[in-house]
Order: structure tokens, then sequence, then C-alpha cells
């Protein structure tokens, strides 16, 4: 069951007559987070024995930059911290662009951050969000536009073939999610894996797989995001470790191996 299913379809409408068939009539019933498989088990507790957590594995597109090495970052000697100030400097000066990889749907709050959006365009030069997903909701798609139409820093591209992400992650300095609820934030997993830094908005799902201020941040205000994300761009140390931790967690705790071990492991336990 993914996230939309549970936060949305059935914490606040409940569970409809054909949903409830299925799910009884279910062998196994699995969730992406012990949160959501939470939910469905004080709906109705006598599911408890076939309710089981399966982390999603992570997929990752074809990518054209180099991979961030696992490790442990240097001890910064004065020479390197001469040239960090000159870094710094140029990462001020640089252009700076967010990813937001999301369907358009009330549940992902896509315009949330707008408020964020418009100080740090006003703080950084080049500042530039890039919004890329399906149009799932008219008015939504309606409003994403004329934003759009109304801050050039803001621009929307429909949903690209999975094969081609690659290219839009290369640009960015920053992925992020804005979701009201999450199931598993798969942007921000893919994001971690390839070595970019994340932000998302505390949920759930978001927390499941970000731990807050060692593998990216997880933000409650949209002025907080803000302050966030000057922290990922003068804190350069920062950044690299958390590149690194974030690396680390998805391949080894949201591995596809593991996920396919999980799902054969249950389709062993019901067949025999």
């Amino acid at each position: 069951m993914g996230g939309t299913d549970v936060h949305v379809d059935i914490r606040k409408h409940g569970l409809d007559r054909s949903t409830f068939r299925v799910l009884e009539q279910a062998g196994a019933v699995t969730f992406f987070s012990a949160e959501a498989k939470q939910v469905i088990e004080t709906l109705r507790p006598v599911w408890k024995e076939k309710l089981h957590v399966v982390p999603q594995g992570v997929l990752l597109p074809k990518k054209t930059f180099p991979a961030e090495p696992l490790g442990k970052v240097k001890e910064t000697s004065v020479n390197q911290k001469k040239l960090n100030i000159v870094q710094k400097e140029a990462q001020r000066k640089r252009k700076f662009h967010i990813l937001f990889p999301t369907g358009l749907r009330d549940v992902k709050d896509v315009l949330h951050l707008l408020p964020a959006w418009k100080s740090l365009a006003r703080e950084l030069e080049g500042f530039q969000v890039t919004i890329i997903g399906e149009a799932l909701d008219p008015n939504i798609f309606q409003k994403v536009q004329e934003t759009c139409r109304d801050h050039s820093f803001i621009t929307y591209h429909d949903a690209v073939p999975f094969e081609e992400m690659g290219r839009f992650y290369e640009q960015a300095d920053l992925v992020i999610n804005t979701s009201k609820e999450e199931g598993q934030p798969t942007a921000i997993c893919e994001a971690m894996a390839l070595g970019i830094p994340v932000i998302a908005r505390s949920n759930a799902g978001n927390r499941s797989v970000i731990e807050h201020g060692r593998t990216g941040f997880l933000y409650e205000t949209p002025m907080q995001f803000v302050d966030y994300v000057h922290i990922l761009r003068n804190d350069a140390q920062l950044r690299e470790r958390m590149k690194r931790a974030a690396r680390h967690f998805i391949l080894t705790e949201r591995s596809v191996a593991q996920e396919i071990e999980s799902y054969l492991f249950l389709f062993a336990k019901l067949i025999f």
C-alpha cells in the first residue's frame, strides 16, 4: 500500500467495502513505513500478523556526473580553510538550482514553499526552482502555471521518462519534498543515492528516510526551509558529510536487492 492509499484514501475516508474485501482476503499486505502499517493495524487489529513493512528499493536513472565516494571527510588544513573561503565566495555568486520532482495534486502541496522561494530569489543571484511532474489536478496545474508567469525563477516541466531524469538531477544543487503526507519519497531517495543534498517537509514518510541534520534536513515552516538552504550553502563540510551519510543509508538500507529478498520471504511464507 502506498502513501496516498493510507494517508488520503483510508485515513481520511475510511475503509470502503471493496478495499476492505481486498485486504481481508490478502495473505500479506506491505507498507513502505512502520507509521503507515500502524494506521491499518489500528483500524483492523485482527490483520496485525499479515501486515509487513517493506521499504521500496531505489532504482537510479542514468546520470552523467561522477558518484560521490563513500568515506570520512578529511580534516581541514589551514590552506584548505583559505581555499574554502574562496570557494564559499564563488558559491554565493553562482546559480543555485532547486529541483522539485512531484505530481501536481493536493497532497503534494506544490506551492507550500513559495514564500521561501521568493525570499531566496531576493538573496541569491541566479536562484532557480524547477518543478517537474505529471499534472494530475487541473486546478493545481493552473496555479503552478500562473506562479511561473508571475515569478521568472520558477519553471514547470511536464513528467519525463525515468531514463531522462538523470539530466535533471545533474543540474540540481538541492532536491526537495513538500508533501502534507508521504509514503516513501522516491525522488528524495534517488537524490540521496546520487549524492545530492535534500530538504523535505517533516512528515512520517520523509522522517522514515531522512535523519534530520545527518542525511538531510526536515523543515516545519517555509522560513525554516530558508535557514536550512543557507546552512547547506555556507557549510561545505556539513554538506559533504550529509551527502556521504545519505548515500550510505540508501545503498545499505534501501537497496533493490533487499526489497526483492523481503518479497521472496513473504511469498515463501505464504506458500509453505
